[in-house]
Parts: C-alpha cells; structure tokens; sequence
C-alpha cells in the first residue's frame, strides 16, 4: 500500500531495491491469492470513482483491498478480527483512499512537468526480482505466468508501476531525514522493557478439604437459594444442512499441472539460496567509510554508529539474496563476510559502503511432493468462495425441493447434521453438540434453531461470508426445574464446591490482612500449606506475561504501585500479588527494543508527511462521481475472497 511503503532513501540502490520489494507486494504476486481471479472484476469500463482525466477501476479496488488485508495480517491482526461490519467497511474504504492518494500523486507528478519514459518502465519492472530467474535474469515467460495466474495482465502491470514510481517521486521523497526525539522513545521504550518484579499467592477453591457432612435441611436452603443451577434447560431436536466455502472447498479437483504451475512461480519461496541479514552505511566517500568502518568494527553498536556519522545512509536488509544486490561488489562483500565482522570499505557505483552480516541462513529446497497437498488445499480454498456462490442455487433448490432435509444432493458440497441442543449449543450430557462450519455459522445455526417454530419448512439462510444452512426443527422439549430428590447429588457437589470457595476466602483474606500489616508477603505466608501455591519473585512487564496466570494478574502487577498488596479473584482462585519494585531489563534487550520503536515511530513520522502531501493534493483536484453501488459490490466480494484464503491457509 502506497501510505505503508518502507522508504529508506530514494535515489539510492537501497531505497530503490526496497521499493520494488513492496510493489510487488503491493500488486499481490506471488500467488498469495491464488485462485482469485483478479478478484473477478475486469475492467468493463465502470469506474468506483473518478480523479480528473483518471479513475479508480474495480480491479484496482479488489487489489487494494486483497492487500490491505495481508498487511494486516501481517503486522499480527487476525483473520477473525476483520469479520465485523465495521473493521470490512474500514479496510474497504482505506484500500480505496490508498488509490486516490496515489492516483493524485500521479496528477501531481503530470501538473509539475514529471513524466515516465518507456525504458524507465521496462527498467523497473526487470529489476523485479520475482520476475527472475535462477541466474537473476529477467525471465519475461516467468512474469507473465505470475500476472497471467493472479489474473492480472501488463496494463495493470504498467499502471502500478507508473503509480509507485510517481509516488516517490510526489510524496515519499520527503521527510527522509525526520528524527524522533530521544526523549521520546527513552520514555515509550522503558514503558515497554521495564521489568516488575511481585511475589504471589494462590488459594485454589478446589484445593481446601471443604466440610464432609452435610444434613438435608443445609442442601434444601442451599437449593432454594439457587435453583437457577439446578434447571434442565429447553432441548430442541433438529436436522441442519450447511452449505460452507470449507464443505465445498474439499469437492474441488485440481489438476496436478495446475499444481505443477504454482510450484514453478514460487521457485523462489521453495528453493531459496543462501541468504543474510545485513546492516549497510552508505557514504560519498572512501575517507567516512575508512572512519566508519573502524568505529563500527570496535563498538559493534548500529545505533551508535549511525550517530557518529550522520550524512551516511543507514539501511538494513533482512535474508537477502545474493542476486537482491544490485551492485555486484557489494553483494560479493557482504557474502564474503563472516557473521558480525564489520567489512571494510567497498567500492559500489553510487560511492562507498560499509556492511555488517547480523544472519547467515543456508540454503533450503522444498520438493513438489512435499508441497503438493498443501498447495492443493490453498488452490481449493482460493476457489471455494466462486463454487459456493455457482452451487448456491443448486442448494436453495434442493431446500425448496425437500421439506424434510433428506434430499440434499451430495456432489454440491453441504453437510448434514442432526441431534438436539439447548440455547447455549450443548448436548444432553452437557458436551458441545458438533455443529458444521466455524464459529459465526454455529452461533447462526443455535439462534435459528431457538427462533424457528417446530415443523416449520426450512429455508435457506445466508451469511456474510457466503455460508448458507436450513434448519428443520423436529421437536422441543421444554425445560423445567429438577425436585431437590432429582437433584440432590448435584445439590450436594455445588455445596461441597461452595464451602471450598468460602474456605479459600477466608484463609486468602487472613494472609492478606497479615501481608498489608506486615507489609511484606512472603514472610507471613505458611510454605508448609500445600493449599497454597506460593511463586517468589514473578517477573512482569507490559509485553511479557505467564500463559499460566489469569490475565487479571499480570494486568494488575504492570498497574500496581511498589510495596502495594491486592487480594484478586479469579475463576477458580483467589490471589494474593505483593509488588515489590520494577527494573530495566539486560542493556542488549533494550537496545534492540529502542532501536526498533526508533525506527517504527520515525517511518511513522515520515509516513504522515506523505500521507498529509497526499491528501493536499485531493483538496487540488477532489475526487468526483462516486458509486456507492459498485464499490460495495466490489468490496464484499474481495473481502470474501481474501478472508477466506488467508483464514485458512494460517
């Protein structure tokens, strides 16, 4: 996406190199959307929007947004949390807003007397490293089978790369040289890194010896005052038939040659050359790279470095290539090097360079055989979303035709199921009754269960991500209240349970009462109580919690104030926590987070610039003509499309 391009320096074979790495992620080659078909949009002439003498085409808003999903995914956001009206309608609109910003880029680029020469064109796109081929050579068969699968042709080739080069030349040149203040980032990393040091006590419920006898006057009050717990609740009997992407998705074939193509356009992913993570310094001159390299190789400290010599050109690589070089020296330099021996100086044609190797990952090779299932199954589910939508009307058919759900064909992908379940999805015996699809669908498939009258004919509902299902309610049997006879072994586990519940709240509340006047914890509590799971000197910090505490106590430690106690319950616990004070972590761990939030915030920055010259430019030439139709029709399908593929090939 134009707004997220990572720009070092452009002008610079680095800034350059990084670019193009993000076009083509851009455009999404690569087969990340396999199957998609461009997102099934053509160009017929429609326009989502139009820009002056230019306009946004519904294939340039399906990409868009196909991208504006993987990066997200990317930087941790789960398929799942980009379900909801709200987060789609987010992602749909700033795909659309990357494109007009670009696309006023481009106006801005013509107005001020910038045009793009064919061979600049044909140059950038051969420097596209996915387009080479094992020697690093433009393969023009190799580029047309990665445009030709993601259903993409060389006008939208052009286009794109026209939009990108225009961009650096309108908006991403500037803020290069943006710095964060060091307060700044001091402030935000130590917030990050410091690490709180507490002392903690748990009394489990179940843990105490609870009260063995009990009369049945004791278990009636105890029934009375909680009868809600002892209820049998309404039982529905049902047949269900759901129709899913996943369901249909399994009855696709795919031919090996189809196979055999995808494995051939992912050469590069599957049979990867040694590569290496490197740090490289940029200079003028052969003198500053002389001082640098000598700096650089005694302090070992990138960020250090990079202040010593301020008019150098700091850039990083992660896993490079030999062949993603594009000065030959440099790239013998750096895989000449061992790793963290800082290089001397190398000759490049732009001046001269000083690199540090921080990685050395070997070579790999991933055979077809060892790929094909899985490949298989991304293809299927790539297709799943079109062959669900072409048997749709084969599965309301079939609905409409079989009042009793018995004669869905089998060849079109839809599951059967039958059995009764309470509101709350659970079986008779208490376990989750074994629904068809994912958690949507279920939770669509209960409500309509409880809504539907017995014996009313199914009809075909749809959801947003194209999963269909009908319901057939068969037969309701009512809850009711159990008797205190019928009930009266579960009566008297909830109040075994109970009186462990009051036990371990009496025992947590004394030790905290002697913890706050002693104030100190660990000195009152009884080591020798095996009811007591006691843990001495729990490190906590904003990033790093336990996966085997609650996740109210680690929110309460990064909260709490030194010397402070707090009682907490949880599910099943009581806690006790004693915060005992708060430290930074080793100085290597906070180096690498400061340097990592510098950069973050300092692309931030520089991002902003961009994006605030590129929404000047639409207040020169605003946006006009808008389909609200189209693009909605647009935005729903490709999300569909991507969501389902990413979601299931995680």
């Amino acid at each position: 996406m134009i707004t997220v391009l990572r720009h070092f320096f452009v002008d610079t074979w680095l800034g350059r190199a990084a670019a193009l790495i993000v076009f083509l992620s851009f455009i999404g080659l690569g087969g990340t959307f396999v199957g998609l078909g461009g997102g099934g949009f053509g160009d017929t002439g429609n326009h989502v929007v139009k820009l002056g003498k230019l306009s946004v085409t519904p294939q340039e808003l399906a990409h868009s947004i196909n991208q504006q999903v993987v990066f997200l995914q990317q930087t941790g956001i789960a398929p799942e949390a980009m379900q909801s009206p709200a987060a789609q309608n987010e992602i749909s609109h700033t795909a659309l807003r990357n494109i007009i910003v670009a696309k006023e880029a481009e106006l801005a680029a013509r107005r001020n007397g910038i045009f793009l020469s064919d061979d600049t064109i044909v140059k950038t796109v051969h420097e596209m490293p996915e387009f080479k081929d094992e020697k690093g050579q433009f393969d023009s068969v190799k580029m047309d089978n990665i445009l030709n699968r993601n259903g993409l042709d060389h006008a939208f080739l052009v286009s794109q790369t026209k939009r990108l080069l225009y961009s650096q030349a309108t908006m991403l040149g500037f803020g290069g040289m943006v710095t964060v203040p060091t307060s700044v980032v001091d402030h935000i990393t130590s917030y990050f890194t410091k690490i709180r040091s507490a002392d903690i006590a748990e009394f489990p419920f179940a843990a105490g010896p609870g009260a063995t006898s009990v009369n049945d006057k004791s278990l009636k009050r105890f029934y009375s005052n909680h009868l809600d717990l002892f209820k049998e609740p309404e039982l529905r009997h049902a047949r269900i038939v759901a129709l899913t992407p996943e369901s249909v998705s399994k009855t696709l074939e795919v031919p090996d040659s189809v196979l055999q193509n995808l494995y051939k356009e992912r050469s590069r992913d599957y049979n990867a050359p040694e590569t290496r993570t490197v740090q490289v310094l940029a200079f003028h001159n052969e003198a500053d790279a002389k001082q640098a390299s000598q700096k650089w190789g005694s302090s070992q400290n990138w960020d250090a470095v990079q202040k010593l010599f301020p008019k150098a050109i700091p850039a990083s690589l992660d896993d490079a290539r030999q062949s993603d070089f594009p000065d030959e020296d440099l790239a013998k330099a750096v895989f000449a090097l061992k790793v963290n021996v800082t290089s001397s100086p190398v000759k490049t044609a732009a001046g001269w360079s000083v690199v540090r190797v921080l990685k050395i990952t070997p070579p790999r090779h991933v055979s077809f055989e060892q790929v094909r299932d899985k490949m298989r199954d991304e293809v299927r589910q790539g297709e799943a979303n079109v062959a669900l939508r072409a048997r749709l009307k084969s599965f309301e058919e079939a609905i409409a035709g079989s009042t009793t759900l018995d004669k869905i064909p089998d060849n079109i992908g839809a599951i059967p199921a039958e059995g009764s379940l309470d509101e709350h999805g659970l079986t008779q015996s208490g376990s989750p009754a074994p629904l068809p699809g994912n958690e949507e669908l279920q939770k669509a498939i209960i409500k309509q269960i409880f809504s539907q009258k017995k014996g009313e004919y199914p009809r075909v509902i749809s959801l947003k991500d194209g999963s269909a299902f009908a319901i057939l309610v068969e037969d309701i049997i009512p809850g009711r209240q159990k008797s205190f006879e019928e009930a009266h072994t579960q009566v008297l586990l909830a109040w075994q349970a109970d009186q462990k519940k009051r036990e371990a709240n009496i025992k947590a509340t004394d030790f905290y009462q002697k913890a706050k006047k002693a104030q100190n914890l660990e000195e009152v509590i009884d080591n020798k109580d095996k009811a007591i799971h006691f843990r001495r000197d729990m490190k906590f910090s904003v990033t790093q919690t336990h996966k085997d505490l609650p996740a109210l106590v680690s929110h309460a430690v990064v909260r709490m104030k030194k010397g402070e106690i707090v009682m907490l319950e949880s599910a099943d616990s009581f806690w006790l926590i004693h915060f005992k004070g708060e430290q930074l972590p080793p100085q290597n761990e906070y180096v690498a987070v400061q340097q990592r939030l510098k950069q973050q915030l300092a692309q931030g920055l520089q991002d902003d610039i961009a994006e605030t010259i590129g929404m000047d430019y639409t207040r020169q030439i605003p946006p006009k003509k808008f389909n609200p139709t189209l693009f909605n029709q647009v935005s729903q399908s490709a999300l569909q499309q991507v969501l389902a593929t990413i979601g299931r090939t995680q």
